[in-house]
């Protein structure tokens, strides 16, 4: 999964585009599923408030919370994908 942002320390909430290459998600309502994402904030301060279905190779992934510095990793779970796929979690740094 590869992860873009522009979520900075400081910021309240944010979002992350998660783009998906050798699948697809499965569909709208699956993928707006917060359980069916596994994310690790670390020290980063946020917490995933919702997931936004974009196409079926892309979902937005909003934040809540004040950004602090570190590391987000997002995956979809197999379950969320067309093919029920393993794909490797795609990591995103808040820097100080």
């Amino acid at each position: 999964a590869k992860l873009t942002s522009t979520i900075q320390v400081g910021d309240t909430g944010g979002s992350i585009i998660c783009d998906l290459t050798g699948t697809t998600l499965k569909d709208t309502t699956t993928t707006q599923t917060v359980a069916n994402w596994t994310i690790a904030t670390g020290t980063t301060g946020l917490t995933l408030a919702s997931v936004v279905y974009v196409d079926a190779n892309t979902a937005r992934l909003v934040f809540s919370g004040t950004a602090a510095a570190g590391t987000i990793s997002i995956t979809p779970k197999a379950t969320l994908l067309a093919n029920a796929a393993t794909v490797t979690a795609g990591t995103y740094t808040i820097k100080a």
